[in-house]
């Protein structure tokens, strides 16, 4: 009864008046609460020195700005962190259990507050954010509560009030009148912690979560001259390189970079946070490049179509940038070629990401320069053979549309230069193909044979007019240096090579058994 009288008893606004005296005498706390519990403050202050040193954000105005935005950040990280805000709710009421068990009832109050903000923040709406100060508000009251104990015994020290006797204080803690100095520097290195523990796990979620999305390991971003940093997060997001608009706005105001992003294009990797993007954005010393294969043998229209799905291009754009007149002067063939088909050569290359039609074109037809035209033993070969560059590349494109086995490449340029030498027609499967205006086919019939087209080589005889494919390097060799033999014929195996004779009897027994080697 006694007790229920003297907490019936307290007046609130005489408190707040002892509260005044409490802060007047702040310094002498301090020094008294350091006498007592020394170790403890001595191993708080190391705990809050490694975390500023690790994670303190970047000045204090902007700590501050984040403990008033505690409730938005948290809102928003709960749309698509559910499971670490569950887990996070777990970790808070483990803390509380062990670290306050004398304060089960404000404890448990103060639990169920926080599990009922977790839950209702998934709806994202303005008066959960109202209700969430309202409990952090109300959690601070009750916190004000449970020192206050702690505070009577404080304002002995201050002395009470003039004319006023004080009363032995009722604690919660343990039914005792007093409470030692030693326990409130414990309470206030808990409420401080667990502050400092919820302001590092929120920032830590804004700058250092990664975010994942589905299928390609990497994505292009474009980020245009002119675009603000509300656009550039939208367009972020629309393609899923970043789980929330607002954090991450949030994320680029801590760093002070949001006036800091360089227009240009951007590579970013799956599984990428805020922090990092931020940092490529605003990285002036940053090069981006991509992998850029065009394999032996492949035609203009082909590369344009990877082009577009490698590099972003238009194939369009690039099928017209390789009818470029300036280059086809550079080889000397200006009215002999329509464009660079033939020209451009086939490797692995780390272009920009931002490269051009015009760029890319310029960088195939630049590597065919430097390994074709500056190179000394192909030249010295076109020389030695009184031939010519153009019918150099349109023999050894056609070599590339037989046979991509490297060893095989100059029996077949052996054949074809046989054939010529008979004035054969030269009959090459790989000219219709390239004739054919949905080509190429899966397996030619006869009436593709009968194509009028001046690639046709089984209507006219000798060389195409042009080249029929970007040839490799093997392939330009295995044309300058032919094998000696006499084969006339050649026909596939079926398993990736080929047959060759020197008779058309010896020929169609070869096709006899491809023919049956089929049927199997």
């Amino acid at each position: 009864m006694n007790n229920r009288k003297r907490n019936k008893g307290i007046d609130f606004p005489r408190m707040q008046k002892k509260l005044k005296i409490f802060l007047s005498s702040a310094a002498e706390y301090s020094k008294r609460a350091l006498e007592i519990s020394k170790p403890v403050i001595v191993k708080f202050l190391k705990g809050v020195s490694d975390f500023v040193r690790h994670t303190a954000v970047i000045s204090k105005p902007v700590i501050a700005k984040l403990y008033k935005d505690v409730s938005g950040f948290i809102r928003r990280i709960a749309v698509k962190s559910k499971p670490v805000i569950t887990k996070f709710s777990k970790d808070v009421s483990d803390f509380i259990r062990h670290t306050a068990v004398s304060s089960k009832t404000i404890i448990t109050k103060f639990y169920k507050d926080v599990s009922e903000f977790v839950m209702r923040t998934t709806v994202i709406s303005k008066p959960v954010i109202a209700k969430f100060y309202k409990d952090v508000s109300e959690f601070i009251r009750r916190t004000a509560v449970i020192i206050k104990d702690s505070f009577r015994r404080f304002f002995r020290f201050a002395g009470p009030s003039p004319g006023k006797a004080v009363k032995a204080p009722y604690t919660f803690f343990n039914g005792s009148k007093r409470l030692p100095g030693k326990k409130l520097a414990v309470y206030s290195a808990v409420l401080i912690v667990f502050s400092i523990f919820l302001l590092w796990f929120v920032s830590n979620q804004i700058m250092f979560a990664k975010h994942y999305w589905e299928g390609e390991a990497e994505k292009k971003f474009r980020i245009s001259p002119g675009q603000s940093l509300t656009e550039i997060a939208e367009n972020l997001k629309s393609n899923d390189i970043i789980g929330s608009v607002f954090l991450f706005k949030i994320a680029a105001k801590i760093s002070g970079s949001d006036n800091n992003v360089i227009s240009r294009t951007y590579i970013f990797k799956n599984g990428i946070s805020n922090s990092e993007i931020i940092s490529m954005l605003t990285d002036k010393s940053l090069m981006f490049s991509l992998r850029f294969t065009v394999p032996e043998g492949m035609r203009i229209k082909f590369i344009g179509k990877l082009a577009v799905n490698k590099l972003g291009l238009n194939s369009d754009v690039f099928i017209n940038e390789t009818i470029n007149d300036s280059l086809i002067n550079v080889l000397g063939l200006k009215g002999k070629i329509k464009n660079l088909e033939g020209f451009l050569f086939p490797d692995t290359y780390n272009v920009p990401v931002d490269i051009t039609e015009k760029e890319l074109v310029r960088l195939l037809f630049n590597e065919f320069r430097k390994k074709v035209i500056q190179n000394n033993e192909i030249q010295e070969s076109i020389t030695k053979n009184k031939s010519s560059l153009l019918s150099v590349i349109i023999m050894a494109s056609i070599v590339q549309g037989e046979t991509q086995l490297k060893p095989e490449m100059p029996t077949i340029a052996g054949v074809y230069f046989n054939r010529l030498a008979k004035r054969m027609k030269l009959e090459a499967d790989p000219t219709i193909q390239y004739a054919l205006p949905d080509g190429p086919k899966a397996r030619l019939l006869n009436e593709d044979l009968k194509i009028n087209s001046p690639y046709n080589t089984y209507k006219f005889t000798g060389l195409p007019p042009g080249p029929i494919n970007n040839p490799g390097l093997d392939a330009i060799k295995a044309a300058l240096n032919p094998e000696k033999h006499n084969y006339i014929f050649f026909v596939a195996t079926g398993k990736g090579g080929h047959k060759f004779s020197e008779t058309y009897s010896e020929h169609l027994q070869n096709a006899k058994e491809y023919r049956k080697s089929l049927e199997k």
